[in-house]
């Protein structure tokens, strides 16, 4: 199981009464690492107060020229200081890996669905080359040239 603190996890807020099926765009910049996995958001199966809903629906409508998105579904512990302590929160969990090697920009659309109401994101992904060398904390290796 992931450990994930919950203030970190994008929250799609459903409208109470009833909601109109609409989409908008929200415009999502990060920067990754070429090769290494970075995690982009985790929208859980969950509302603000804690009950569960259906698990979230992700589909990729731009794929990235020079990486991957990766959607996993995971459950992650609550963090002590979040709106549900302690308790386990299934959801979906998307990544970005940028193809070794790269350097440069990147960019990818994808859809989410919860309930009726559709948002689109749009990464917009500033890659920098990986570092060569272990990673902090990570046990001494050697690179072979």
């Amino acid at each position: 199981m992931r450990v994930i603190p919950l203030f970190t996890v994008a929250f799609i807020i459903l409208a109470a009464g009833e909601a109109s099926a609409q989409t908008a765009t929200r415009l999502e910049s990060v920067k990754v690492r070429a090769g290494i996995a970075q995690k982009i958001a985790f929208y859980p199966a969950a509302k603000r107060d804690c009950t569960r809903t259906p698990l979230p629906e992700i589909r990729l409508i731009n794929e990235p020229r020079h990486g991957r998105v990766i959607v996993q579904r995971v459950s992650i512990k609550a963090a002590a200081d979040s709106a549900c302590p302690g308790q386990t929160i299934p959801g979906q969990l998307i990544l970005f890996i940028a193809n070794p090697g790269y350097q440069g920009r990147d960019s990818a659309l994808y859809a989410v669905r919860v309930s009726n109401q559709d948002a689109q994101v749009k990464l917009d992904v500033e890659v920098a080359p990986r570092p060569l060398g272990p990673r902090p904390g990570s046990p001494n290796r050697t690179i072979d040239l």
